[in-house]
């Protein structure tokens, strides 16, 4: 599938302190990081309504740039930071849309990444639909084969704007350090690692800023894990060890953060532990970096700080499965496919988060990952 990242004009009201970053995944367009902040309330007449106006006229030009209109915007997600400024920005939704709108519409309130950030929007938008109308009208329905919203491509930024990696599965391995394993209880000469899967749509990036992950509901225990993901390219299955390289597009950082009160809950009474592990933005990746600039990563520093203090450091060369294992393990029991990103495990040092806390894990050779802790999600969906 061709991916193309649209470079956008200069932004023409400079005063709503609005940037995108603005991809085209086929024909599904991603426009990510519109915001509206403080110091744009004075030049734009005050109030969160002029603002949410703006960024809906700027996604109007970057669909107009891409060859579409409104009418192919199927997807809005607001992100505010404040509770009393939902009904501002619905206003202006409705208004700048003339009492049509994209059919699935999410309204959240939840920490963002900078606190001057009062508003932060994304849309997705699908092309040459044929003339076909791709929008909801007030009753809610809409001319289409499908009778819910489809889902969008979830996608993570390449590096340096290259473009953007589709996302199709998120594969984990469990307890693939040693020393990690032992904090956790278990003898790892006797238990060896093993898989769990994540959704796809928990992933989350954010190429300028750091990811905003609000703490999720139903626990009181929300722990970090850094881990190497590895972004496959080539599909396949029974893939030998030595051919594992081969199927690698690229190699990022990400945390998969769990909910280890309800995941320990869960493993004493031998149920599926899915709640532990899977809740909304629970999997934020870094940019993706091939790996032709970066060769096999098969050893390196891996480290996660909290708030500046080191919590999480250990060698890549420490994993008891090296990559090329993991690899050739999960094609024996699944078909790799382009799109797969596999989180190849934490190494020990895991720990506690609260609402407020800044996440940076590392691993050398690959960008920096920042993750910002917000209170307990409100999201409402329309």
């Amino acid at each position: 599938m061709a991916i193309q990242q649209i470079i956008s004009p200069e932004v023409t009201e400079p005063a709503a302190g609005t940037w995108s970053n603005c991809l085209r995944v086929g024909d599904t367009l991603y426009i990510a990081g519109l915001t509206a902040r403080d110091r744009a309330l004075a030049p734009t007449g005050g109030g969160e309504y002029e603002q949410a106006k703006l960024i809906f006229e700027r996604i109007r030009h970057l669909v107009t740039a891409a060859g579409g209109s409104m009418h192919d915007v199927v997807k809005i997600n607001m992100y505010l930071t404040r509770i009393e400024h939902r009904e501002a920005v619905w206003r202006a939704r409705r208004e700048f849309f003339e009492g049509a709108f994209p059919v699935a519409t999410l309204v959240e309130v939840s920490a963002l990444a900078q606190p001057e950030i009062l508003l932060e929007v994304e849309a997705i938008a699908v092309l040459n639909q044929g003339g076909r109308p791709v929008r909801a009208v007030m009753d809610g329905h809409r001319a289409s084969e499908f009778v819910v919203a489809e889902p969008v491509v979830t996608a993570v930024p390449v590096e340096g704007g290259r473009g953007a990696f589709p996302v199709r599965r998120v594969y984990c391995v469990g307890r693939n350090y040693a020393s990690h394993a032992v904090e956790m209880g278990v003898d790892p000469g006797t238990e060896p690692p093993f898989f769990f899967c994540k959704p796809t749509d928990s992933v989350v990036s954010n190429v300028l800023d750091a990811v905003a992950v609000p703490y999720p509901p139903g626990t009181r225990d929300l722990h970090h894990e850094v881990e190497l993901v590895v972004a496959i390219g080539k599909g396949g299955v029974n893939i030998a060890a030595d051919d594992a390289v081969r199927h690698i597009w690229g190699y990022a950082v990400g945390i998969d953060m769990t909910r280890r009160d309800l995941q320990q809950a869960m493993r004493q009474a031998g149920k599926p532990w899915e709640i532990g592990k899977t809740f909304e933005r629970c999997t934020p990746v870094g940019p993706i970096v091939p790996i032709g600039d970066t060769g096999e990563l098969a050893s390196g520093h891996i480290a996660l700080m909290v708030n500046g203090e080191l919590r999480q450091v250990s060698d890549l060369s420490k994993q008891i499965w090296s990559t090329r294992e993991i690899i050739a393990t999960l094609s024996r029991l699944f078909t790799l496919m382009p799109g797969d990103l596999i989180f190849t495990g934490t190494p020990e040092g895991v720990g506690a988060v609260v609402d407020g806390d800044l996440l940076e894990a590392k691993i050398e050779g690959l960008p920096a990952l920042q993750v910002r802790i917000g209170p307990v999600s409100q999201g409402v969906a329309a």
